[in-house]
């Protein structure tokens, strides 16, 4: 196969989660590359979106591929798309992703190392987040908000959440400069409080249930029909 793109690994010594799936990515991109099929829509993201099984709630909108990967950031989205995400030359991308970013501004309490600033996190995965909108240009782009949670104790959830919201603004601000279209599955799975996430739509207070996906779901094809 001619210019078949398969990113390295990002280390071999401590554990990187976009590693996780790359050998099965590959396998599975080589075979659409081959058989030139094309993705209708490409889904890329952290375990949010690696954990939906979309075919079950959006397979009629044609030829899905998910491209999520557990515990992925930003950071190693925008290394790993050349292979993931643009080779493919999917018609739309839905990407979903923030959620492990904003992780960091909590301490590690494990390794006695203090959370950074949110402030900071918060315009490096902009910073991130519009680098790949950058490359969709002959692409339909669905930038898709950063859900609301219930982390639990020690993890400081009100200023999480509040970072959410922040995070969430500046994607929005992201689809109008560059044209894509702002998914906004926050409001729609939010509590009253503006912050935290609605009781039953979640596992644990982050992942969605079969519920959430169902709300995450009828959200998107909204955007999808416009």
């Amino acid at each position: 196969m001619t210019n078949f793109i398969k990113p390295d690994k990002f280390t071999d010594q401590t554990a990187i989660a976009a590693d996780e799936r790359r050998d099965h990515y590959d396998i599975c991109n080589e075979q659409i590359l081959e058989m030139e099929i094309v993705p209708d829509i490409l889904f890329v993201g952290d375990s949010i979106t690696c954990n939906w099984v979309v075919d079950l709630y959006l397979g009629k909108w044609g030829y899905l591929v998910n491209r999520g990967i557990g515990g992925d950031n930003t950071l190693y989205i925008n290394k790993r798309a050349d292979g993931d995400v643009f080779q493919l030359k999917p018609k739309r991308v839905v990407y979903m992703a923030g959620t492990n970013d904003l992780m960091a501004i909590h301490p590690d309490f494990w390794w006695n190392i203090a959370g950074r600033d949110a402030d900071e996190v918060i315009e490096n995965t902009l910073l991130n987040i519009e680098e790949f909108a950058k490359r969709c240009k002959d692409t339909a782009l669905y930038l898709c908000s950063v859900i609301p949670s219930k982390l639990p104790v020690p993890y400081d959830k009100d200023a999480y959440n509040k970072a959410i919201v922040k995070l969430n603004k500046g994607i929005e601000d992201i689809c109008k400069k560059y044209g894509a279209i702002y998914v906004d599955y926050h409001s729609h799975m939010c509590s009253s409080d503006g912050l935290t996430v609605k009781d039953g739509l979640t596992h644990e207070g982050v992942h969605p249930n079969c519920k959430g996906y169902q709300v995450m779901a009828d959200v998107l094809e909204k955007y999808l029909e416009i």
